[in-house]
């Protein structure tokens, strides 16, 4: 019996942390920034400083900041950027962690959210050393950093969720007879699911997904040799995954955005290698040979 996917993953947001880490670092270039860090949201609102760029003391490290608390947690509140010229007289924002702002010497400082299209999920904060005014080059990269994390953040919610929707779907459709009926929600997921993978550039990410759809593929596997499995193409594959679930070529070429002509083109070349001649047998052979679910 495959294992399903999921039931490796942890509540460990280590690649959420790398993806706020490499936010931080283009905000800071792009922005010439003094300092720049943040924190992942946690659940109930609160927000834990643990990802620090330029600064020069622990005054902040691990800082738990409240919902609606300081100037992050306002931000969170309002669910969009918050600026202040000088922190620690700023009218806009209570005044709860002066003492730690003031011990790193910051001023002026601004917070931004990042939502995963759902919810925030992380807080970035960019601050000088003084107090000030950012300028528009400032603001204009705050924009496109925060547009950029966000996207990439979807795509992580979206994939958690589908992996979390397949994890409980294979766990009722009775994995060891892959003949159910039952069966076809799973097919059609997993077909969603490569379509998903299309737009993901985060490496990490693509393994996980990798990783998913390969014990998939796998779960309807027959007896045969690894040598005797032909090696199709991740885009013929992404073509039976979509013939699988009964879609024309037309449709196989909207969801993978490619012309119905190269759908024909990448599925005769997997019959070919198949050595089968018709669409149901192709998927057939798929598979037995462990090569979609």
């Amino acid at each position: 019996m495959v294992k399903p996917p999921g039931d490796d993953r942890t509540d460990d947001r280590t690649d959420d942390r790398a993806l706020l880490r490499d936010a931080l670092r283009a905000l800071r270039r792009r922005a010439d920034l003094d300092v720049a860090f943040g924190g992942l949201v946690e659940p109930g609102g609160t927000t834990r400083l643990d990802v620090f760029l330029g600064t020069r003391t622990h005054a902040l490290d691990n800082l738990h900041v409240a919902h609606n608390a300081g100037l992050g947690g306002h931000a969170l509140a309002v669910r969009r950027a918050v600026v202040v010229n000088d922190y620690l007289t700023s009218p806009l924002i209570s005044h709860h962690y002066d003492r730690q702002v003031a011990a790193e010497g910051l001023g002026a400082m601004f917070a931004v959210p990042v939502s995963n299209g759902r919810t925030s999920c992380m807080v970035l904060y960019g601050a000088a050393r003084g107090d000030g005014r950012f300028g528009d080059r400032v603001l204009d990269s705050v924009v496109r950093v925060v547009a950029s994390v966000s996207r990439q953040a979807a795509i992580r919610a979206e994939v958690d969720r589908q992996i979390s929707a397949l994890s409980g779907q294979l766990r009722s459709a009775g994995l060891d007879r892959p003949d159910s009926a039952r069966w076809d929600i799973v097919r059609s997921a997993y077909a969603e699911l490569r379509v998903v993978a299309q737009a993901v550039d985060d490496p990490a990410l693509r393994a996980k997904l990798a990783g998913v759809l390969d014990r998939l593929a796998s779960a309807s596997a027959g007896s045969a040799e690894t040598s005797a499995v032909p090696r199709l193409s991740s885009r013929e594959i992404d073509v039976l995954s979509c013939i699988s679930i009964g879609c024309t070529n037309a449709e196989t070429g909207q969801r993978l955005q490619i012309l119905p002509e190269t759908v024909k083109s990448y599925l005769a070349s997997a019959m070919r290698k198949l050595d089968v001649h018709d669409r149901h047998a192709a998927t057939t052979a798929a598979r037995r040979l462990g090569l979609l679910p």
